[in-house]
């Protein structure tokens, strides 16, 4: 059986609402006044004259709706000659006419609906009898009168809204009780903020604040948009709770969800001889969170006695309760979250521990030469690389690379990188044997459609010699002592980064360094660094760098010191390598 509804207080927009300022006033004078439906002042009668009344959250204003969407100053009704009329002052979140949205000044008559955000608001026509004594309606008492005429399975739904408090000690004989499992229901996230945990404590918390309650669920989404689906569910003495309710699936679950509106079900059966209806359960649904952008879940409670059945006072009650268990159930995902970023922080951390051994922590030793170095990843790891190998017959090889991409899977290849450079260097007996080994073995093994960019710089401390050889890397940079001038070891000879071509055969140079000399490796995190305002680092300030430096450490601590300069110490988006060496004077 499909249950009738009453919607209380929902007023379908009029066909053309969006017109609103082409409405005609009806020239006869009228007393009018706006009555409150909702909140603690339902009923509160407020006159239209020629006195502006102004709508809004602050205490200053002709007719106060204390709610945190409402604005301080949210609209003003005022009569004028051609009659009453309404303004939105520009509030975030609107003032509607039956439905449609207020543009400026729109006139009123009797019978509009106003609403700003969960107000409810009716223009009504006032005997001038009675402007003297106006008394605020028992709206209540309407709404009870609707919702109880002769139907055979009714449902009344109520909307999220601001709610009048009744004296718990005059009307609620378990008002205390009520109070107590709120309590609860707060301190059940003290000891475990499990929804495993959680959520089992919310129904117990709602079993107590409802002792007709024989049974009850709640519902969450398995995943971001899908509907919600039954995650716990279970009977006032701990049984399971079985099925939901035939009652309750489908048509009444759906204006929930969409409409995120509290509803009241009554299932009734006829069959008694006087021929009346008598009712065999009553259900409550509320969404948790209350009217939120996105379902956090729903709650289902239900009492099997007619007895117990529940009313609208109960489904009030059980909208602010679902309203608080939303937000713990919010607060609960969070945590997770939270969770698992901060054991993902604590797994990267470990990881560039870990990387930064594979790297060198200090430069090598090397008679009459001088070396530095400066790593920084752009995140916990990076792609850059760089790395010493030192040679049977003397000879060191001096190692960067860059790996395309960033984050977690350019380290992990950047630590099969380390390995191989010095497999293949150790194995080979010229540089660029070494470099063509190494493309070959990551091309077929690693890879997979990725690539380095790659330089060796391989030195005879001997003769101060330098073999380089270039795979698509920024090119090495030399400071001559004797011309000071910096220029690069020949780009023309670079090849195709490691990885796209294995049966590239790279070239070899060859230069002497002669004593004062400094030669400076880096990627093209330091060159492409940005600043504030969107500048370049650029080779031209690196260039005037080692101009100013000299030594090896001199052009390593000027590069770092422009950089943070150039970037405010800031953090860079790309990795940043500077490896400088050179012979001492």
């Amino acid at each position: 059986m499909q249950p009738n509804r009453i919607d209380i207080g929902e007023f379908p927009p009029a066909d053309g609402a969006a017109e609103l300022s082409s409405r005609s006033t009806p020239a006869t004078a009228e007393t009018l006044a706006v009555e409150l439906l909702t909140g603690e002042r339902a009923g509160q009668l407020v006159r239209i004259d020629e006195t502006p009344v102004m709508i809004g959250r602050s205490p200053e204003c002709g007719l106060v709706l204390p709610a945190p969407m409402v604005s301080r100053h949210h609209a003003r009704i005022r009569r004028g000659r051609s009659g009453a009329t309404i303004e939105d002052l520009g509030s975030v979140n609107g003032t509607y006419i039956n439905g449609a949205r207020v543009a400026g000044r729109c006139p009123l008559v009797a019978g509009d609906h106003l609403q700003i955000d969960e107000f409810h608001l009716r223009v009504v026509s006032i005997p001038r009898s009675d402007m003297g004594t106006l008394l605020p309606g028992d709206s209540a008492a309407r709404q009870n009168e609707a919702t109880s005429e002769g139907l055979s399975c009714s449902t009344a739904i109520l909307e999220l809204r601001a709610v009048a408090h009744p004296d718990p000690l005059r009307d609620e004989p378990h008002a205390q009780q009520k109070l107590d499992a709120i309590f609860e229901l707060t301190r059940a996230t003290e000891d475990s903020l499990q929804l495993s945990d959680l959520l089992p404590r919310i129904l117990d918390a709602a079993f107590r604040i409802f002792p007709g309650a024989h049974r009850g669920w709640i519902l969450m989404p398995a995943a971001p948009g899908a509907p919600p689906v039954p995650t716990v569910g279970r009977t006032r003495d701990g049984r399971a709770a079985g099925n939901l309710p035939t009652a309750i699936d489908g048509e009444l679950e759906e204006q929930v969800l969409r409409q995120r509106q509290a509803a009241l079900g009554h299932d009734s059966r006829s069959g008694d001889r006087t021929g009346s209806d008598s009712i065999r359960s009553s259900t409550m649904v509320a969404p948790l969170g209350g009217r939120t952008s996105h379902c956090r879940g729903l709650i289902y409670l239900t009492a099997d006695s007619s007895s117990h059945r529940f009313s609208s006072r109960d489904l009030d009650v059980l909208a602010s309760v679902a309203i608080l268990a939303g937000q713990l159930v919010e607060y609960a995902r969070l945590h997770q979250i939270q969770l698992a970023v901060r054991s993902r922080e604590h797994d990267l951390l470990v990881a560039r521990d870990l990387q930064r051994h594979l790297l060198p922590l200090q430069p090598p030793s090397v008679p009459g030469f001088e070396f530095d170095q400066y790593y920084d990843p752009a995140g916990q790891v990076g792609g850059d690389y760089f790395g010493y190998v030192p040679l049977a017959d003397g000879r060191i090889v001096v190692a960067v690379g860059d790996v395309s991409g960033k984050g977690v899977s350019a380290a992990l290849l950047m630590a099969r990188l380390c390995s191989e450079v010095n497999y293949c260097f150790a194995m080979s007996d010229t540089a660029d044997a070494g470099i063509g080994r190494l493309n070959r073995s990551l091309s077929q093994s690693v890879l997979h459609g990725r690539f380095i960019t790659f330089v060796a710089c391989v030195l005879d401390p001997a003769s101060r010699e330098i073999t380089v050889v270039n795979a698509g890397h920024v090119p090495p940079m030399i400071l001559s002592r004797q011309s000071h001038q910096v220029e690069q070891i020949s780009p023309e000879h670079s090849g195709p980064p490691l990885g796209l071509r294995p049966e590239w055969e790279y070239k070899p140079v060859h230069r002497v360094l002669q004593p004062g000399d400094t030669v400076l490796t880096l990627t093209d995190g330091l060159s492409e660094a940005i600043s504030d305002d969107e500048q370049m680092f650029g080779f031209e300030r690196i260039e005037s760098t080692m101009r100013r430096g000299g030594t090896a450490t001199q052009v390593v601590q000027g590069l770092v010191s422009q950089l943070r300069e150039h970037t405010w110490h800031a953090q860079h988006k790309d990795d940043v390598c500077i490896v400088a060496f050179g012979p001492t004077q």
